[in-house]
């Protein structure tokens, strides 16, 4: 988490990201720490973290309900807004829209590392919130079809 907070001052995003992956690679997600871990996460902008952590929740759900309903999670709407994500993409996979996949529903379902390999790949920025590449996901998505159609 130190060298998280260092990369994060100093605005080195690519320590920052690697040092994010390793906190979720080694670092042991407890009853005891997932509270702390989670807050940590979403004031940090570590949505791969902050991923983890949810899914300790799903894997733990009467730990979740716990820390939910005691009132221990802020106010912030953002934060459940996530678990629930979360816990419905660990429950259904790809969502379909009528026979074909609607890319705002498929952009919502996918984990952070998957939607970082799909803004990578675009050449857009990796670094954000889950709802930051989802919206530059989304955006590329509707300028690739505003330019099909187009042509």
């Amino acid at each position: 988490q130190k060298l998280v907070d260092v990369a994060d001052k100093y605005e080195l995003i690519d320590l920052k990201l690697t040092a994010e992956a390793a906190c979720v690679e080694f670092m042991a997600i407890t009853a005891d720490n997932a509270h702390d871990l989670l807050l940590y996460a979403d004031a940090k902008n570590c949505p791969l973290l902050k991923e983890a952590v949810m899914k300790f929740f799903v894997n733990n759900k009467a730990e979740a309900l716990r820390i939910v309903s005691s009132n221990i999670l802020p106010k912030s709407g953002s934060l459940l807004t996530d678990l629930l994500a979360v816990m419905t993409a660990e429950d259904q996979k790809y969502v379909q829209n009528e026979g074909k996949f609607d890319d705002s529903m498929k952009y919502k379902m996918m984990d952070v590392s998957s939607l970082r390999r799909e803004a990578s790949e675009r050449g857009l920025d990796i670094d954000g919130s889950r709802e930051t590449l989802i919206a530059s996901l989304e955006n590329e998505s509707g300028k690739k079809r505003k330019r099909g159609e187009a042509e």
